[in-house]
């Protein structure tokens, strides 16, 4: 009886481990089959969300690299810029979040705005370096500017940035003076307790288990897509995340105006007719169990507020001001959401900041 147990444990066991091992080699020649590699391991490297610490930003980029013992500035997108500023060179250097970021095949619209310039003055090197980030609000971009732009030696700067300190407020504690209520949140930090689980340390290098946690993760997503909670906070922002923002905008200017650096401020447009985009966006999203938005017509009440704020604080400091709120007019056609852009609307930017430079007789 006992060697009879004993057979059939043993035949489970090696039955279980043959169809693991015919699995895992036929997930890996699907993944060698799609141009990944058999030794690779992409399954894993889409599920594991790796996000790097980067002091002070808290994420990002790596913005300097050093090649045959020359530094140089690196955009959020890679282009690389000689760290001492050569001579004949107008440096322009543009803030935001990911609607700066964002690139449509490639092009984003400080790279755009760049080409532009360049072909407007032959003479000169032209530089718009991109430190737009996804998430960044203006406790990042006050940040990037006090210990690194100000180094860079830059000519000009481009302020453009709204939702992410909007969105400030829909958290819980919005009292909170650095924005810790919403960037502790484990959407913007390294989890490393989930990350390194026991399961997927002993599992790390099995491509069949990453797919199936990848599988199941979707599976729970889909079920969990459930409309999120709205409450009404009335036709203004609250209160003290409009205050904040004040406050930050006012700091990053100063901070400019003290080395004497020149400012245009850029309001952000938004996507007129983007509630259900907006409402599918949200969904899923692992803050979503804690953030309560308003009703997107709401939303857009406050976030032209803020636009306003951009406006009010610019003329008090002496800066520029563009407004591409006014320009973009929310058409649906430029955006692919609620104020992120298509290749138009990225071109329709990058041609307003020319225009602006061109007006101004900046380059002059």
């Amino acid at each position: 009886m006992e060697s009879a147990f004993r057979k059939n444990t043993i035949l489970l066991i090696g039955t279980v481990v043959v169809l693991f091992c015919f699995a895992e080699i036929s997930i890996r020649t699907l993944d060698w089959y799609r141009g990944n590699g058999f030794i690779s391991n992409n399954y894993r490297d889409q599920v594991e969300r790796k996000i790097s610490i980067y002091p002070y930003r808290i994420f990002g980029w790596d913005m300097y690299q050093e090649i045959a013992g020359v530094p140089y500035i690196a955009s959020v997108h890679g282009e690389l810029y000689p760290f001492t500023k050569p001579e004949h060179t107008f440096r322009i250097v543009a803030f935001g979040g990911s609607t700066t970021r964002q690139a449509v095949d490639g092009v984003h619209y400080p790279l755009r705005l760049q080409q532009f310039l360049q072909e407007q003055y032959p003479e000169k090197r032209i530089e718009v370096i991109n430190v737009g980030n996804d998430a960044y609000a203006t406790t990042h971009l006050i940040t990037l500017l006090a210990f690194d732009v100000v180094s860079w030696n830059p000519d000009f700067i481009i302020f453009s940035e709204n939702a992410n300190d909007l969105s400030v407020g829909y958290f819980p504690r919005d009292y909170l003076p650095d924005y810790s209520n919403k960037y502790e949140n484990e959407f913007y930090l390294p989890q490393y307790e989930a990350r390194f689980t026991a399961s997927n340390v002993l599992l790390h290098e099995s491509s069949l288990y990453w797919f199936l946690k990848g599988k199941i993760g979707l599976l729970l997503s889909a079920k969990n897509n459930k409309e999120t909670p709205r409450k009404s906070y009335g036709a203004d922002p609250p209160r003290n995340t409009e205050q904040l923002f004040r406050r930050n905008v006012t700091t990053f200017l100063t901070i400019a105006n003290t080395y004497k650096i020149p400012v245009v401020v850029a309001t952000q447009p938004m996507n007129s007719d983007a509630a259900e985009v907006w409402d599918f966006i949200l969904r899923g999203r692992s803050y979503t169990n804690v953030v309560v938005f308003p009703p997107f017509e709401e939303h857009r009440l406050h976030h032209h507020r803020f636009n306003e704020i951009l406006k009010e604080v610019a003329a008090k400091e002496g800066a520029y001001i563009l407004d591409n709120e006014a320009v973009f007019g929310g058409d649906p056609a430029l955006f692919i959401d609620t104020v992120h852009y298509t290749k138009a609307g990225i071109e329709k930017l990058a041609e307003q900041y020319k225009d602006f430079f061109l007006r101004e007789g900046i380059l002059k």
